[in-house]
This record gives C-alpha cells, sequence and structure tokens, in this order.
C-alpha cells in the first residue's frame, strides 16, 4: 500500500490540504493511507502521524511513500537513506521519482 505523508512546520490546515492534494492526484486510483503531521518540525522524529508512518512500514502495510519534496518527509537525509535501504520506495510528487 501507498503512504501518502503531509507535513508543515506551521499550523496551516490549507498547505495540508494543497500537499494531500497534490500527492492523491500523483497516486491516482491507487490504495493509500494518508499520515499528517500540522506544525510539526522535519528535524524531529517525534510526530504522531510519521511515527504511525513508520509503524506502518516496520508491519509491512506500507511499501511506498509519496510526499511533495524530501524536505516534506524528513530534514534527515540519514533516515531516508534508512527507509530506502529497506526496500520502501520514496516518491516525491515535485520532483522526479527517487526510490
Amino acid at each position: 500500500m501507498i503512504g501518502i505523508y503531509a507535513r508543515t512546520d506551521l499550523m496551516d490546515m490549507a498547505e495540508i490540504e494543497r500537499q494531500l492534494k497534490a500527492c492523491r492526484d500523483h497516486v491516482g486510483r491507487a490504495v493509500y493511507q494518508e499520515y499528517v503531521d500540522c506544525g510539526a518540525s522535519g528535524d524531529t522524529l517525534d510526530c504522531p502521524g510519521f511515527q504511525a508512518l513508520l509503524n506502518d512500514i516496520q508491519d509491512g502495510t506500507v511499501s511506498t511513500i509519496v510526499c511533495v519534496s524530501p524536505s516534506c518527509l524528513s530534514h534527515d537525509p540519514i533516515l531516508i537513506q534508512g527507509i530506502k535501504s529497506i526496500g520502501i520506495q520514496i516518491q516525491y510528487v515535485f520532483q522526479r521519482h527517487i526510490g
């Protein structure tokens, strides 16, 4: 399943909705679950939506992550590389497919 992740460090639900719409348009009719963190820094892992996404990756529910950009997923390139190293595909809507 695809995990759509949206995050902003500001309490800006309009921005979250823009991210979710872009990601939904990107995945089309595929099955997906949405994970959201509003008002959460990309510098921390202590975000409920991100933790739920990681839990679903660990239990095998999510095999692909879709988000609008790398900075919306995490500011930690080592974390992103670690996610990729276990076979999880990461797709960024506003960049070419990476993963």
